[in-house]
């Protein structure tokens, strides 16, 4: 089994909520068309 550091979890989700994020505001603002995954 691989042995995940609580750092390593924090990092994966901060990369993750901070690109949901930028999707969503671009989404919310209409400068884009973002299909958002609800699987990342």
């Amino acid at each position: 089994m691989l042995q995940i550091t609580n750092m390593n979890i924090a990092n994966v989700f901060r990369l993750w909520f901070s690109d949901w994020l930028i999707r969503l505001r671009c989404v919310l603002n209409g400068t884009c068309q973002v299909k958002i995954p609800l699987v990342h």
